[in-house]
């Protein structure tokens, strides 16, 4: 079973509900609570004067009754002391009973008992017609039994006032005379109370109305008066929240809330201030003036504290960042000894990521200095693990292999084409789609085996011409030799053969001349010989070069 909610409970539920109440629902709540009170006023009012009068009603009838039953005592008194008999004592106070009167509707009866529920009417100072009738209505018995058990009462009942037959509301007294066997009554009318009740209660109804439209009409007024300065303050801050610090105040007088707005005023000024100087901090590091900070001095209170923290939260990001460049410029010179500061929180992501750029750094770093050493001991087999990697530096790794590829591609033709030169097969050429300095190197060597080509064939012709000069030249002596040795012998045809000695002389000068154009081409062709393979020489010394360039890049 649910344990009932205690008064503090019930009231702090109370209080919740009333704070998400709107002012102008408080304010009719008020008005509601006011009118009920009023209402509760005037009905109060209207009920305890109905029951003063009342009050004085029974008071006056109390006293009616007390000064008739003095009377019947006094009569029954005389009956004991003999001054008079029973019948004359009887007479005198009935007679002097039935002329009491008070107020205008209002009289004094008697009624004999006869037994329980019934009585014979003695007096009735009303209407004489109703006496010795026979009075047993309901009323009549409980006035009996009142009499019988308590002496007397009081007895509400409905009774038509003298000269009418209309039954109204009365109050009706009755004592019990027991020397006699007498009931004695007597009753007060009070229908006129009920009326001059709902009259009271009808000008109060036309109070109440009255003050509850003055009151609906002041709910308003003041519903209105608070509203609409609320209304522009709640405006003023949504603004202020959505971060709007432009919204202009307006004058809501001398109140709560025109003091409320004034203090909003200053928020926002203080605000305002504090964004402009951090947008001023922002321009100045913007600009690259790391080292600008705000004036927290020039805040008060909590401001101060924010501006305080603002510039403490711009020194770490700054401080982190100095960290970072720091180690940034080493690794930027390949210096990779140094590592940033295992950050906490959600800036650990920072310390991760410039570990993995080390190591990302240091592992292509091993991979090129692998591959150049490779390269450098002449061996262009090779090949950095590009899988290992990704995006630019996988792209770095395939670019190095390429290029190694490239090279040893070339350097392997340029080999091959050396070997055919050197086994004497100068048809032998490189092909393929080279650039660079690989295409120069291609077209070096092609031109290299070119001129060799040339110089080759060159010498081959100058040694023909060469062999036909010595050959000539043979001739000439072996001819002179016998043409000597027929002078020797024919020295008498000496005289005679003078002519023609003469022109074999002019022959033979002619082939000695011509002897010696050719050894004098049989030189040059040496000469040019010597330089083909200086040519060659230096072909050979370019492509060591070009090699050895290769190998450093």
């Amino acid at each position: 079973m649910t344990p009932p909610p205690s008064r503090r409970g019930m009231a702090a539920a109370l209080g919740s509900r009333l704070r998400n109440l709107r002012i102008s629902t408080r304010l009719h709540l008020i008005n509601v609570i006011a009118v009920v009170g009023i209402a509760a006023i005037c009905l109060y009012v209207g009920v305890t004067t109905r029951a003063s009068l009342m009050a004085e009603r029974r008071q006056a009838l109390a006293q009616v009754m007390d000064a008739t039953t003095t009377a019947i005592a006094h009569y029954a008194a005389q009956e004991k002391q003999g001054v008079l008999t029973r019948e004359q004592a009887q007479h005198k106070a009935l007679a002097v009973v039935h002329d009491l009167r008070y107020g205008e509707d209002n009289y004094v009866w008697i009624n004999q008992i006869l037994d329980e529920k019934r009585a014979r009417r003695l007096m009735n100072g009303a209407n004489d017609a109703l006496v010795g009738s026979i009075a047993d209505a309901p009323a009549d018995v409980e006035f009996l039994r009142l009499v019988r058990t308590q002496g007397g009462g009081v007895v509400d009942q409905q009774w038509p006032r003298p000269g009418s037959n209309v039954p109204v509301a009365k109050i009706t007294e009755v004592r019990g005379i027991p020397d006699w066997n007498w009931v004695v009554g007597s009753g007060v009318y009070v229908d006129d109370l009920s009326a001059a009740f709902w009259a009271a209660m009808a000008r109060l109804g036309v109070i109440f109305i009255v003050v509850w439209g003055l009151l609906m009409v002041a709910v308003r007024v003041l519903t209105t008066s608070i509203n609409v300065p609320l209304r522009h303050a709640t405006e003023v801050a949504t603004a202020i929240g959505h971060g709007n610090l432009d919204t202009p105040f307006r004058n809501c007088g001398r109140n709560e809330i025109g003091s409320l707005l004034e203090g909003m005023a200053r928020m926002q000024q203080q605000l305002r201030a504090l964004m402009d100087a951090q947008n001023a901090m922002a321009r100045e590091h913007d600009a690259g003036t790391l080292s600008y900070r705000m004036d927290d001095t020039a805040f008060a209170g909590q401001f101060g504290a924010m501006a305080r923290d603002t510039n403490a939260l711009v020194d770490a990001h700054v401080q982190t960042q100095q960290q970072l460049m720091e180690v940034m410029a080493h690794y930027a010179v390949g210096d990779l000894d140094h590592s940033v500061p295992d950050y906490p929180g959600e800036k650990a992501e920072i310390t991760r990521t410039m570990a993995t750029v080390k190591a990302n750094l240091s592992a292509i770093n091993a991979e090129i200095r692998r591959l150049a050493e490779a390269a450098a001991a002449g061996d262009f087999s090779q090949r950095g693990d590009a899988q290992r990697f990704q995006f630019g530096f996988r792209a770095m790794i395939d670019d190095l292999n390429a290029m190694i590829a490239s090279a040893d591609t070339n350097l392997e033709q340029i080999s091959h084409l050396l070997k055919q030169i050197a086994s004497g097969d100068l048809t032998a050429r490189m092909d393929g789609d080279a650039r660079g300095v690989f295409a120069r190197m291609r077209d070096d060597a092609n031109a290299t085996v070119t001129q060799l080509t040339d110089i080759i064939g060159r010498i081959q012709q100058a040694s023909g011409s060469i062999s036909t000069a010595a050959a000539e030249i043979a001739a000439g002596n072996e001819d002179l030799s016998q043409r000597s040795e027929r002078q020797a012998a024919d020295l008498e045809e000496t005289a005679a053969s003078m002519e023609e000695l003469t022109s074999t002389v002019q022959q033979n000068a002619e082939h000695t001349r011509q002897a010696d154009r050719a050894a004098q081409d049989a030189g040059v062709a040496v000469r040019r010989t010597g330089e083909a393979i200086d040519g060659v020489v230096r072909v050979m010394t370019q492509i060591s070069e070009a090699s050895n360039r290769i190998t450093e890049d």
